[in-house]
């Protein structure tokens, strides 16, 4: 599949205000043009995906095709206190069509992709949850027979599907690819709201083997417990892909959302899971999703994406 039309490198305009030492690390990384991929350091990818749609139909969360580029914009202002060797590469964005998120979803694969492939650790910039199952299937691509374990903080469950229109949400597509490849759906999510998903995700949830926890009981068990699920769920797994929405916080430090959540739960409930999951070396993947900036007061739901994406370092 030619990806031309969907891909759009980076621009050196988005990182000239430096602020903070983090856009002294960033360098572009044109794919399209050949561009050598250096090996020195530890390396990320910054990847966004542009998209307002769903899976399989042109409807979604209006503006959140800009959240990449509000993402960007907040991380400037970051200064790190990491080794002189971290390096980052911005490789720009999947830019979805009018109508086309399952091939913007192929392009996100094969950009994802080509990143593992050059031990290059990608940090995928979403967009809603239709940008999950594009990273998924670029991870797969480089390991398709991986034991791959899916850790979701998100209030909804994204297991829905639509007979009639042939929409699926980001983890039943998931299902659905694993169970025809052979392999295990291995799907954990934390800080689910009842309120904000369907009974037939419910249903799914335990017809597809997926672990939950509602916000209200992730709330109420400790460090320790929370750990010990989170190690429990991932323990067979070779590497696992850690996704961030961040309508699983409370709309007190995430506004910006397409559907805020008054009882949601707190990052400083959240960072601390997202650090041990990382001391295990075994993410391969991490995404930060749901950003709708028309919504964003302040930009503070934008920072707190970035600060999200600062805790991987």
């Amino acid at each position: 599949m030619d990806c031309k039309q969907y891909y759009r490198p980076s621009s050196a305009s988005l990182w000239d205000e430096l602020e903070g030492d983090f856009a002294s690390r960033v360098e572009l990384l044109d794919l399209s043009d050949g561009a050598t991929i250096k090996s020195r350091g530890a390396r990320y990818g910054l990847v966004g995906f542009c998209c307002d749609a769903s899976a399989g139909k042109c409807v979604g969360s209006l503006g959140a095709a800009d959240a990449p580029e509000a993402i960007r914009a907040a991380l400037q202002g970051l200064n790190l206190h990491s080794p002189d060797e971290l390096t980052f590469y911005d490789v720009g964005d999947v830019v979805c069509l009018e109508g086309r998120a399952t091939d913007a979803q192929h392009c996100l694969a094969q950009i994802v992709s080509t990143l593992r492939k050059h031990q290059i650790k990608p940090l995928v910039l979403g967009g809603g949850t239709v940008t999950s199952f594009g990273h998924y299937q670029g991870l797969m691509d480089v390991n398709p027979c991986s034991h791959l374990g899916l850790v979701s903080f998100s209030s909804c469950l994204s297991l829905q599907s639509d007979s009639e229109s042939g929409s699926r949400t980001a983890f039943w597509q998931i299902a659905e690819a694993s169970r025809a490849a052979g392999l295990d759906f291995n799907y954990t999510c934390l800080g689910v709201q009842p309120s904000a998903n369907a009974s037939s995700e419910f249903e799914r949830a335990h017809e597809v083997g997926a672990h939950y926890l509602t916000a209200d009981i992730f709330q109420q068990e400790s460090f320790d417990d929370l750990c010990a699920l989170l190690d429990d769920a991932t323990k067979g797994s070779e590497t696992i892909f850690l996704s961030i929405n961040l309508n699983v916080f409370a709309s007190a430090f995430a506004s910006g959302v397409i559907r805020p959540q008054p009882l949601g739960v707190s990052p400083m409930q959240v960072v601390p899971l997202i650090r041990h999951l990382l001391e295990t070396g075994k993410v391969s993947g991490f995404e930060v999703l749901g950003l709708n900036p028309p919504n964003d007061t302040h930009g503070l739901t934008a920072k707190l994406a970035a600060d999200l994406i600062y805790q991987i370092l």
